[in-house]
């Protein structure tokens, strides 16, 4: 016998194996607290006045402060692809704003139909289209934003009208997408829609 078994104790082996699952578990738990906490911070902050009037700017020129009816009710931020969320709650249609870092190649009409393709896929929201309803172009800030109205449905077969549009900035190195979702049960109001893309002085 070793002198190990004959002192009753665990061989060395298992006391370091035991000590690595120790610190293992205990490194897995620090981090599912700190990211629970890291979200827990970003929900926060992405509910925070003053944190999504910041987003606001970061990718726009809005009027302040907005038309009546219109409200910012998220901002987010996450390496360099900004959100921000609009609700019109006459109508209850929400408007989610996204920028992304990269002045894309392809054009407007191109991206949009791409788009439409891929449907709505943000942290807001996620459904397809179905069926397209109307095709248009709109005059934002002195840019030209084609658009796509068309029938959607959700994960949970939930079935509404929805939009998505692209503008290319013209003088900064960014592409933004604008989606808009209309409540079930009522036809896409494109004059919600436009009452906010007025809002947007420069880009």
């Amino acid at each position: 016998m070793t002198s190990e078994a004959k002192k009753g104790g665990l061989p060395s082996w298992a006391k370091i194996l035991i000590g690595a699952t120790v610190v293992v578990l205990v490194g897995v738990v620090a981090l599912v607290v700190g990211v629970g906490l890291f979200f827990g911070n970003m929900v926060k902050q992405a509910q925070d006045p003053a944190a999504i009037a910041r987003v606001a700017r970061s990718i726009a020129t809005f009027s302040e402060p907005l038309p009546a009816g219109y409200k910012f009710s998220m901002g987010i931020d996450i390496a360099g692809i900004k959100t921000v969320t609009v609700e019109h709650q006459p109508e209850k249609q929400m408007l989610i704003v996204m920028s992304f870092p990269k002045k894309e190649k392809a054009d407007p009409q191109t991206l949009v139909n791409e788009l439409y393709e891929r449907g709505v896929n943000t942290p807001q929201a996620s459904a397809k289209f179905q069926e397209v309803k109307t095709r248009g172009t709109e005059k934002v800030a002195g840019q030209q934003m084609p658009y796509i109205i068309g029938t959607m449905t959700d994960r949970v077969n939930n079935r509404f009208e929805g939009l998505v549009g692209c503008i290319v900035s013209p003088t900064r190195n960014e592409t933004i997408f604008v989606y808009g979702i209309q409540p079930p049960g009522s036809p896409y109001n494109f004059d919600v829609t436009r009452g906010f893309l007025q809002t947007i002085k420069s880009l």
